[in-house]
């Protein structure tokens, strides 16, 4: 998202897409987005591979992708959540290609 305007332009694109999709009945019980993360519960993995299939054959210009729990723990918007017992454990989320370079630009 280099664009300043990024953000917005996707999440109007997002919200016409959950449109057609409630109205096709496609949008899951639990149906979370923050921009353009999401976070979804589906009843299997054969449901979810099939929403993936739905997803990516909408708008060619798109491409989504998708995230499995792993070791009790789902990455979403940054965010790490962990099921520790019958509570939840929050910290951040870092993806595996995280370098932890930061680059600060300043305007001229």
């Amino acid at each position: 998202m280099g664009s300043p305007l990024g953000p917005l332009m996707a999440n109007m694109f997002m919200c016409h897409l959950e449109e057609k999709l409630a109205r096709d009945g496609m949008v899951p019980s639990l149906y979370k987005r923050y921009v353009d993360d999401t976070l979804a519960r589906m009843p299997n993995t054969d449901a979810a591979a099939d929403s993936l299939t739905t997803l990516n054959g909408l708008p060619r210009s798109l491409k989504f992708t998708m995230e499995f729990p792993a070791a009790n723990m789902i990455p979403f918007i940054g965010i790490e959540t962990i099921k520790n017992g019958t509570e939840l454990e929050t910290r951040v989320y870092r993806k595996l290609t995280n370098t932890g370079l930061v680059l600060h630009f300043k305007a001229m």
